[in-house]
């Protein structure tokens, strides 16, 4: 009774002896709405499914178990959905590293289970370290610093990743293109003694030549063109 974010526990009676009897007070229900968003409908689906019950009562002579509620990261997914990473500097990294880095298009998946039942499915976050294998969401606009927000986990540390940063910047310049040597060019001014015969036009235009070919049949002509 009452409503997924205030349940009401109702009683009645019913003989449950060959059911297994799973103690779940009104404290869980609220932690279990608040954390996870799943009402106590919900949980009473998959009690029933197992052919089981649940009680917030002490009942003298009864076992009660504890009931169990996990969310744990649903790995299977992300093995199946998941490639390496094949950028160039990360094949570098790959070659010395005892970690490798999948990518998975999408946030984390996780499954919440009670009583061998996923009551939820849900994602968070960019990236998890599984083992020696860090997931990351492929969708992802800075996979490294997605990578550095799991370090303090399972020996995957801020030295490991400094020298995956150390190939992106190495590759950084090569794919930039060739070095080249910078020339520095400079302007030498001759004097040339200039003939009878001969006229001398500094960066003359295309109508300068033209007009000037038109007005002397014989001559020579020097054009001196600045190209700095």
């Amino acid at each position: 009774n009452g409503d997924a974010a205030d349940p009401v526990i109702s009683y009645k009676v019913e003989n449950h002896a060959e059911s297994d009897l799973y103690y779940f007070d009104q404290k869980q229900q609220r932690q279990l709405y608040d954390k996870f968003n799943i009402s106590i409908n919900d949980l009473l689906n998959c009690l029933n499914e197992s052919g089981s019950k649940c009680t917030n009562l002490d009942i003298k002579g009864v076992e009660i178990k504890t009931s169990k509620l996990e969310a744990n990261l649903h790995v299977d997914a992300l093995i199946e959905n998941s490639q390496e990473w094949g950028a160039d500097h990360y094949m570098k990294w790959r070659a010395e590293s005892e970690f490798s880095i999948y990518l998975y298009k999408g946030e984390m998946p996780y499954q919440v289970h009670f009583l061998d039942h996923i009551v939820k499915s849900y994602t968070k976050e960019n990236a998890v370290l599984c083992d020696k294998i860090a997931y990351v969401n492929s969708l992802s606009a800075n996979i490294e610093v997605d990578l550095f927000s799991i370090t303090k986990y399972n020996g995957l540390t801020e030295a490991h990743l400094l020298g995956l940063l150390r190939y992106k910047n190495e590759d950084k310049k090569e794919t930039g293109g060739h070095k080249v040597i910078e020339k520095v060019v400079e302007t030498v001014y001759v004097d040339e003694k200039i003939s009878d015969d001969e006229e001398v036009f500094d960066n003359p235009t295309i109508e300068e030549i033209r007009d000037y070919k038109d007005q002397n049949a014989k001559g020579k002509l020097k054009l001196a063109f600045d190209i700095s």
